[in-house]
């Protein structure tokens, strides 16, 4: 299980020792980070999304008789002063253990997932994930990574910053933008950005 600040997904497979066959993929979105991950905090509502589908989850899990259960909690559990309370209820309630990862752990997740699809060949590359919550950067080639960062940046933290009007309009771009230009490459991998509307 990916438990993502925008989506909780859930692959089923059977393993052998020379392969993996996927069975089920499940997709619900949470929207975990929704009305609170610039404030480092999971808000009431999403709380009870993120237990309503684990609890959906379960069921499933439990009906396929799966023996190996592995679950990883990514940007909005990580930042928010919350979410080690969350994953702790998210235990209780449900038997599942969740591993809050680090941005650097993702990223190498994120690797080793784009190498199972297709080949990444022998010339550097580079792989971006843009989730919710974060945004992860991998200069890699099918052997080895090069270089990896994880900067807490992702599509809904810029939304609740800069997308107060729909359409967009063009301050709120600039505004964007700007943003864009001082933060996106900072050194650290856990981003201590303030908002920049205040």
């Amino acid at each position: 299980m990916d438990l993502g600040t925008n989506t909780f997904n859930l692959l089923l497979v059977t393993v052998t020792p020379s392969a993996y066959y996927i069975f089920k993929n499940e997709k619900i979105p949470v929207k975990l980070g929704k009305g609170g991950i610039n404030e480092g905090w999971i808000t009431d509502a999403a709380q009870k999304r993120a237990l309503d589908a684990l609890d959906i989850y379960k069921e499933i899990i439990d009906r396929e008789h799966i023996s190996l259960v592995y679950g990883y909690a990514t940007s909005a559990f990580r930042n928010a002063r919350n979410g080690t309370a969350l994953k702790e209820l998210i235990e209780q309630r449900t038997g599942i253990k969740i591993n809050i990862i680090t941005g650097e752990v993702e990223a190498e997740f994120i690797y080793r997932g784009v190498k199972t699809a297709f080949d990444i060949g022998g010339e550097p590359s580079l792989i971006m994930d843009i989730g919710g919550g974060s945004v992860e950067f991998v200069i890699c080639d099918r052997e080895r990574i090069f270089w990896k960062r994880s900067y807490e940046i992702g599509a809904q933290r810029l939304l609740d910053w800069f997308h107060i009007h729909d359409p967009i309009p063009a301050e709120e771009i600039i505004k964007l933008q700007d943003f864009s230009k001082k933060n996106w490459f900072r050194s650290r991998s856990k981003s201590t950005t303030s908002s920049p509307l205040t």
